[in-house]
């Protein structure tokens, strides 16, 4: 199965590829920022930022069309909540779009799945990865980190059904 997963966040990280793989075949992030919006109020930034993950949807699936997309679902306070809410909407579009498959995951899930503890931050499941699967891990960021443990919790699930 071709899977996207996703780390939702105005740094997006992604990986992409078939869970027969010992290894997703593109990973990295996208800067969904608004840096060259000035000025402008809370819903123009909010409106650039989920446009933004659109076009970066569209870019990587255009030719490598996932049959599952996986994001994170963290819980978010605040204003930052709509901007999240957003960004599950544009996934959720996308994916009725592509005809695949959505599912999610807590946060919890994956960070247990990756380094055995529920309560483990970024960089320790950057580094459980680096244990795990050596060099090719030691370049990510921690978000693309981040999409690559929720790969491989989708792909352990995968193996066990």
């Amino acid at each position: 199965m071709r899977l996207l997963a996703l780390d939702l966040g105005t740094t997006t990280g992604y990986a992409l590829g078939d869970t027969d793989a010992d290894w997703p075949s593109e990973i990295g992030t996208w800067d969904l920022g608004c840096r060259d919006v000035k000025g402008g109020d809370a819903e123009m930034n909010w409106i650039h930022r989920v446009d933004r993950l659109n076009d970066a949807l569209y870019w990587i699936t255009a030719e490598l069309y996932p049959e599952m997309i996986a994001y994170e679902a963290g819980f978010v306070r605040g204003k930052a909540s709509e901007l999240f809410a957003g960004f599950r909407w544009a996934v959720r579009l996308h994916s009725l779009g592509l005809e695949c498959s959505l599912t999610h995951r807590s946060p919890t899930e994956i960070k247990k799945h990756a380094t055995g503890s529920g309560r483990a931050m970024k960089y320790e499941v950057k580094a459980a990865l680096v244990v795990s699967h050596g060099e090719r891990a030691a370049g990510l960021s921690h978000d693309a980190a981040d999409a690559v443990a929720l790969w491989f919790l989708i792909r352990s699930e995968e193996v066990k059904t």
